[in-house]
């Protein structure tokens, strides 16, 4: 790995048992693997990142006049463009991890984009029965 990876995702109050699995989850697959968490914090509970602070996760704070919505979709791309010369992965906060994604970062820092979908970009009607 020669470039940093960042897993970057942002999280309001109302987000924190989403953000939970999401962390945990990536915590299980990605241990000691150099893959640093940028958290978009948009209000969470100081409690809250107590119980899952490390030196694998970083909290930044945002906010927007336009509200946590904008502030969790919009500021985390910001968060994830500021990062100049890593490979970044963006994340929702009620995601959660599966199997390694290592190989996701391998392939993006050897300069392929690399995305998935939870199906909400389907033009629905389209598929045949």
């Amino acid at each position: 790995m020669s470039k940093p990876y960042f897993a970057v995702v942002a999280a309001s109050k109302g987000y924190e048992p989403g953000l939970s699995a999401l962390l945990n989850s990536f915590r299980l697959f990605h241990k000691d693997m150099g893959i640093k968490i940028l958290v978009g914090d948009c209000g969470l509970d100081s409690e809250f990142k107590e119980k899952y602070d490390g030196d694998d996760i970083e909290w930044i704070p945002i906010e927007s006049e336009r509200g946590h919505i904008y502030a969790t979709k919009i500021l985390r791309f910001d968060i994830a463009t500021k990062q100049k010369g890593a490979v970044v992965g963006l994340f929702d906060a009620d995601m959660y991890i599966v199997r390694s994604m290592l190989n996701m970062w391998k392939l993006a820092e050897a300069g392929f984009i690399v995305g998935g979908s939870n199906g909400s970009n389907i033009r629905f009607g389209t598929q045949k029965p």
